[in-house]
């Protein structure tokens, strides 16, 4: 069930409410994903890890795909999250040069949580 609570009423006071909400960050670290994602949890129903991004300012920062470029960074942070949310963790990803490079990382971020 979702979990937003107080949906505005509508024109005719009626509650509506677009859903899933997810709300999306980027991050370099576990731990400030994790305080992040805790913040808004009780008012979403999932948190996702921008994995990406092709910015330059995501390039210069390491995060979005770029943080691809270090795949115990994402599993720790999606497994740290997992353990410390009480909502799903989603990962937004580009695909990289070789097929199977793609379906390994997936499978990386599957078993972090």
């Amino acid at each position: 069930a979702p979990c937003v609570s107080g949906d505005p009423p509508d024109t005719e006071g009626k509650k509506f409410r677009d859903y899933p909400v997810v709300v999306q960050f980027c991050a370099t670290n576990a731990q400030s994903f994790v305080r992040a994602a805790q913040a808004v949890q009780d008012h979403c129903d999932a948190v996702d890890l921008n994995l990406g991004c092709p910015q330059q300012r995501a390039r210069y920062e390491g995060f979005g795909a770029f943080l691809m470029d270090d795949p115990q960074m994402v599993y720790k942070i999606i497994n740290s999250a997992y353990k410390g949310l009480k909502v799903p963790v989603w990962c937004k990803i580009r695909l990289l040069p070789n097929l199977e490079d793609t379906i390994d990382f997936a499978r990386m971020v599957e078993a972090a949580g």
